[in-house]
């Protein structure tokens, strides 16, 4: 599978997102819900992970979104979930809980993103 990025700017583009499937607009329009969905989980995961102080759930959602992230980019979204993995991976919690506001305005771009593409195949 591809992966999604420009070089430049991190951004997802119609044409890196129907390689990505193959040239295949029907996948790719719904690939983005899947991937929408999963990654406010995972968010939300770690949120609640935070709260109890699992560091297991929160390493689990962590590194799931990383990878799901990986298939559409790179670019700074990637890095910021970088960053929760990495703070999960050595149990510092409050690390986690630091980085997330960011990772999360980063989520939430690729995903405006992804929605944008979507309408436009």
């Amino acid at each position: 599978m591809a992966v999604l990025q420009d070089d430049d700017t991190g951004e997802v583009t119609r044409e890196q997102l129907l390689e990505l499937t193959d040239g295949d607009a029907e996948f790719a329009q719904e690939l983005i819900p899947v991937f929408l969905a999963d990654a406010l989980l995972r968010l939300s995961e770690i949120e609640t992970g935070l709260a109890a102080g699992d560091e297991m759930r929160v390493l689990r959602a962590a590194h799931t979104l990383k990878g799901a992230i990986a298939h559409f980019s790179l670019g700074s979204v990637y890095t910021k979930a970088g960053e929760l993995e990495e703070a999960a991976l050595t149990g510092d919690l409050a690390a986690v809980a630091k980085a997330l506001p960011e990772a999360r305005v980063e989520v939430e771009k690729l995903l405006d993103e992804l929605k944008g593409l979507g309408s436009s195949l």
